[in-house]
């Protein structure tokens, strides 16, 4: 009960920034959607014990698919999902937390906490590049 809540909250809050990111209307359930979809697979990556920046990039990855094929589907671009999709792998806490300790002089824990946030969106970029990679092959 507790995953199908998590999914229902992600996707609700997907779609409320989709809202804010002034996507199509027609869109909005759509990159709802695509960031549950990415999110489940988040959390089933790091239930079979993925590192991290692993389970974000095939999340990102399947984000990037599915965003490449609703926008051949509904003839929009393929950004219009992306941008709300990838709104649950964002690394907010860690980035919070590493401006948090700088701020009270814990440098160690901050920077981990930075590099945390540097490989998550860097795992982010490469996962959704596969979807614009595989589609224009």
């Amino acid at each position: 009960m507790k995953i199908v809540l998590s999914l229902a909250a992600c996707y609700l809050a997907t779609t409320c920034f989709a809202v804010v990111f002034s996507s199509p209307k027609k869109a909005l359930p759509y990159s709802g959607l695509c960031g549950t979809l990415g999110y489940a697979v988040y959390l089933f990556a790091l239930e079979l014990n993925f590192g991290l920046a692993a389970a974000v990039f095939v999340a990102a990855s399947v984000i990037g698919i599915a965003a490449e094929f609703l926008a051949r589907a509904l003839r929009m671009p393929a950004t219009v999902f992306i941008t709300a999709g990838i709104v649950p792998l964002v690394p907010g806490a860690s980035a919070y937390l590493a401006m948090l300790r700088f701020s009270q002089g814990d440098y160690q824990a901050a920077l981990l906490s930075a590099s945390t946030v540097v490989y998550v969106a860097c795992a982010i970029s490469a996962g959704l590049a596969i979807g614009t990679i595989l589609r224009r092959r």
